[in-house]
């Protein structure tokens, strides 16, 4: 495989000069049309150009060369649920979640996207499973606490927020975060905030924990399974900012 052309591609994404690097994926995957890595890269890229469709339709293609690669179904998952699949995007976390049974984050993200979907104590659920094999992580305490308040689970609530706030000790702050903590490479948009809930993004376990109620988190890990959910957030910021 031609590495060095993939990198040179890859170098044309972090560019955001997508049609370019489209057309140079479309030459390198037609001379090695099952390598991995490269579609993997396309459908990234893909991703970020807001074709949600050739995006998955890559994911597929990967996935059912390597069924047992958990990372790829996380980020297929994040492209199915920003195209209004959520049940789909479950599935996929579905199949993560017991791939690897003993990471946290997968319970989070997955609780993440039933919360989005309704199914309110099914997030709770993968909560308390995250939190059960990371018992130090602020940001699952955080998001169960609102999930509980949402279904009017008071009590539960405040007691989730306050094992938030004591599991984070450093008390980071929305600007703080903002001008401290490392972006991946798709950033945020500045002051976004989702509408709908402010829940932090989960994150993995080795990542920052931010204990406040009122922002969603920063992933710290740039090549981290987190980086997805950074990125889901980053387009969706940019496509509620078009509609203003």
């Amino acid at each position: 495989m031609d590495k060095e052309r993939l990198a040179a591609v890859n170098r044309l994404c972090s560019e955001e000069r997508w049609e370019e690097a489209i057309a140079q994926f479309e030459v390198l995957l037609g001379q090695y049309p099952h390598w991995p890595e490269a579609r993997y890269s396309r459908a990234k890229a893909y991703f970020k150009m807001g074709q949600l469709k050739a995006s998955i339709a890559d994911f597929d293609f990967i996935i059912a060369l390597d069924t047992q690669n958990a990372h790829w179904l996380s980020e297929r998952a994040v492209a199915y649920l920003l195209k209004g699949d959520p049940q789909r995007a479950i599935q996929d976390l579905d199949l993560a979640a017991a791939l690897e049974p003993e990471n946290p984050y997968r319970y989070s993200s997955r609780a993440f996207v039933k919360d989005r979907a309704g199914d309110y104590k099914g997030a709770i659920a993968d909560y308390e499973k995250a939190i059960a094999l990371d018992p130090e992580d602020a940001i699952a305490y955080n998001n169960k606490g609102l999930v509980e308040e949402k279904i009017g689970w008071k009590a539960q609530a405040q007691k989730s927020f306050s094992l938030a706030d004591a599991k984070d000790p450093k008390k980071i702050t929305k600007s703080e975060s903002a001008s401290t903590k490392p972006y991946t490479q798709t950033q945020l948009p500045e002051g976004y905030v989702d509408a709908q809930a402010k829940e932090e993004v989960p994150s993995q376990a080795a990542a920052p924990k931010h204990g406040l109620n009122d922002y969603l988190g920063v992933i710290k890990d740039t090549f981290s399974i987190g980086q997805g959910w950074a990125e889901f957030f980053s387009f969706l910021g940019k496509k509620l900012k078009g509609k203003n």
